[in-house]
């Protein structure tokens, strides 16, 4: 079937392009984005992939979609694949909060998977497997909760569960090693999302990736609107992936440096409680401070506080070194302990 809006086409560069109703006068993006170049921002993404795994994960251009950040994508998914109150979709609980969003926009049942363990990274496999949902999403690592999901359980998962598995993969560059992005060739029903706004630093820009086999890929661009990839965007994608890649090693080493420096003067210090983070935030809570999120909000720091398995928590941001410095002395100076440096 020919997509409604098929209407990328190439151009050779002698044509008089007069199909779009485009402003020949207009200024610098007075032409809709071009299909080449989308084309080129898709295998920087895979170049980079390839890179920073070390590996040859066999994707082409073909495997992957732009969308606006992974909130896009999971409603774009549910609106190609979820039939309404027809089927049921499973989630890890807790998770990612757009996915009940759009999950109750659509009227789509939702069946909730508890994560278990101390740091929250296990999941009841077999519950999963033996559910009549259709779509699995799994955060991994998982936000709120931060924490990364037990490898042989995702893999379980993606092996045995009968229907599609949706893994958002947007924290994944600060711990890649993880990643199950390879798996996509090998597996049919699985789908990754992959995101520019976190280790890559464009969350102004709004951009991220579903990745997964061409025939999903298909059925995805058929609901799709034209144009999401805007020229600019694309364009700057592209030159960060090809030409900063040393500069954005560099940066994420020092957020999970500052990140692993900060867990390892607060864990177990006197009051003090947080879980393992494989992303670029922490969770952390201090019997000693009533109204954690307040009290920073007090010394102008804005965090985020939040409920997991009924205890509460503040989620903080990993920021620069010097911010860091600041909140962990405010930490310590609240709760009047002897820090562990």
């Amino acid at each position: 079937m020919k997509h409604a809006f098929d209407i990328n086409r190439p151009y050779l560069p002698e044509w008089i392009r007069l199909d779009q109703s485009e402003n020949p006068y207009g200024f610098s993006f007075n032409r809709y984005p071009s299909k080449d170049n989308e084309q080129k921002l898709y295998e920087a993404y895979i170049q980079y992939i390839n890179r920073d795994l070390n590996l040859n994960s066999h994707l082409s251009a073909d495997n992957l979609l732009f969308t606006r950040g992974a909130a896009d994508a999971i409603d774009l998914i549910l609106r190609t694949f979820a039939r309404g109150a027809d089927e049921e979709i499973l989630v890890s609980d807790p998770t990612f909060f757009p996915i009940k969003h759009w999950a109750k926009i659509y009227n789509i049942p939702l069946v909730d998977e508890k994560l278990t363990g101390d740091t929250l990274n296990n999941i009841n496999v077999d519950n999963v497997i033996s559910s009549k949902a259709t779509i699995c999403f799994l955060i991994h690592p998982n936000n709120p909760t931060s924490t990364c999901l037990d490898s042989t359980c995702l893999r379980s998962i993606i092996e045995n569960f009968n229907g599609l598995v949706v893994v958002d993969e947007a924290y994944i560059d600060f711990c890649h090693d993880r990643s199950i992005v390879e798996l996509v060739h090998q597996k049919s029903n699985l789908i990754v999302l992959r995101s520019m706004s976190k280790a890559w630093g464009c969350a102004g820009l709004r951009a991220g990736f579903i990745i997964a086999n061409d025939k999903l890929i298909t059925s995805l661009q058929f609901i799709q609107p034209p144009f999401m990839c805007d020229s600019f965007t694309c364009d700057h994608l592209s030159f960060l992936l090809n030409e900063r890649y040393t500069e954005f090693c560099n940066y994420r080493e020092l957020i999970i440096t500052s990140r692993d420096d900060f867990l390892s003067t607060f864990n177990g210090l006197d009051g003090f409680e947080t879980l393992p983070s494989d992303t670029n935030f922490i969770l952390i809570r201090c019997a000693k401070i009533p109204s954690l999120e307040k009290v920073l909000m007090s010394h102008n720091i804005v965090t985020k506080s939040l409920k997991i398995n009924d205890v509460e928590y503040v989620r903080i941001g990993v920021g620069n070194q010097l911010e860091m410095k600041v909140l962990k002395q405010i930490l310590i100076d609240e709760a009047n302990c002897d820090p562990k440096y």
